[in-house]
C-alpha cells in the first residue's frame, strides 16, 4: 500500500534553520470522504552525516482513515504514527502548510500557527529531496475507501531568505511559476 503514493520528487540541499513551504488547494468537496477518499502531503527526506535517511518530516491533508479525522496531520518518526492537527482547513481556498528544522526537531505550521513540533532521529543533519505526492485509493484492500480520480494543487510560496535554495527546488520540480498551479491526477 506505500507504493500506492504517488508524486513528484527532486534533490535539494540545506540544513538546520531551512524550512520547506508550500500552498495546497483544498476543495469544500473534500471535506466528505463520500465524495472520495483524498490525501496529499508535503514530504521532505533527511539524512544524516553519512548521507543515510534518517527521517521524513511531512505534513499533509486527510480524509480518509486515521480514526475519521478530516483535516492536517503531520508524520511523527519516532513514533511510527500520524499526529492530527486540530488547525482549522480553509476549504475553498489556499492553505499553507510548511515546517522548520530546527538541527534536532521539525516545526510544522498551517497557514502561519505553530501547529506541531516533533523531535528528528538524532544525527539528522541535511534536506535530501523534498516530496509532493497524493494517495491512490484504488486499492481493493483498503476497506470503505471511495477511489476515484482527484487532483493535488500545490503552489509555492514567497521563501524565506534562508529557505530560498529549497524553494527554487521545490519550483523547479513542480513546474510552475509563483502562484500558478502545478496539479497531478491521482486516477483510481
Amino acid at each position: 500500500m506505500f507504493y500506492n503514493t504517488q508524486g513528484r520528487s527532486t534533490v535539494i540541499s540545506g540544513g538546520a534553520g531551512d524550512s520547506l513551504s508550500a500552498d495546497l488547494w483544498v476543495p469544500a468537496d473534500w471535506a466528505n470522504a463520500a465524495n472520495g477518499a483524498r490525501r496529499t502531503d508535503l514530504w521532505g527526506v533527511m539524512t544524516d552525516a553519512a548521507d543515510v535517511v534518517s527521517g521524513y518530516p511531512i505534513i499533509g491533508y486527510t480524509n480518509f482513515g486515521n480514526g475519521g479525522f478530516v483535516g492536517f496531520r503531520v508524520w511523527d518518526d519516532s513514533n511510527g504514527v500520524w499526529d492530527n492537527l486540530l488547525n482549522v482547513v480553509n476549504y475553498d481556498a489556499w492553505n499553507t502548510l510548511s515546517f522548520l528544522f530546527t538541527g534536532s526537531a521539525y516545526e510544522y505550521f498551517v497557514n502561519g500557527a505553530l501547529a506541531a513540533t516533533i523531535v528528528a532521529y538524532t544525527g539528522t543533519q541535511n534536506f535530501d529531496r523534498v516530496i509532493m505526492q497524493a494517495y491512490n485509493f484504488n486499492d481493493p484492500s483498503l476497506s470503505g475507501a471511495v477511489a476515484n480520480d482527484y487532483v493535488a494543487r500545490w503552489v509555492n510560496t514567497v521563501p524565506e531568505p534562508s529557505t530560498i535554495f529549497l524553494a527554487v527546488a521545490v519550483l523547479g520540480l513542480l513546474g510552475f511559476v509563483r502562484r500558478s498551479s502545478s496539479s497531478f491526477v491521482v486516477a483510481a
